[in-house]
């Protein structure tokens, strides 16, 4: 397991360079390095919405200087994008566990979310794109498994 804010940063981060960079990514050097035009940006693109956000962010980060994108600038909307969606997504576990009474039977954060009813297509999508936090949340992850499993069964490993 890795450390928790890590692992949400690390999430996040998968995301965003697809977001910015589309089928160049592979590395975060590959991807600053690969994005030089916005005609390599439509080239490489992976659908029309990571298409239209990473023009947005090649207007805005774009080096005149240089072929490439400001790193500076690439920070920040890093960082920008990373606080906005965490927000929303606290938001969202803060307002589930407050609609539970001290009376209510336990309830998973998964249930309260209404992640267990999604149908695979919808929970994928979820993951991918919002829960970066519940993710990183390990204690309700092997939470479940434990209902399954004793102890002595799991091997959890730092990575």
């Amino acid at each position: 397991l890795r450390e928790p804010a890590a692992r949400m940063a690390s999430s996040f981060n998968m995301r965003w360079q697809v977001e910015v960079c589309g089928r160049l990514t592979w590395t975060r050097r590959d991807c600053f390095k690969g994005v030089t035009s916005r005609d390599r940006i439509k080239e490489h693109a992976v659908g029309p919405f990571q298409q239209a956000s990473a023009l947005k962010v090649w207007t805005r980060c774009h080096n005149a200087e240089s072929t490439g994108l400001d790193p500076a600038c690439l920070g920040a909307d890093f960082t920008g994008k990373l606080a906005n969606r965490t927000r929303r997504e606290m938001r969202e576990i803060d307002s589930c566990m407050a609609r539970r009474s001290a009376d209510d039977p336990p309830l998973g954060l998964a249930q309260c979310l209404g992640i267990m009813i999604l149908s695979q297509r919808k929970l994928y999508k979820k993951m991918e794109d919002n829960a970066y936090v519940y993710r990183s949340m390990y204690a309700q992850h092997l939470s479940n498994w434990l209902r399954h499993f004793p102890p002595g069964q799991l091997l959890i490993r730092p990575s």
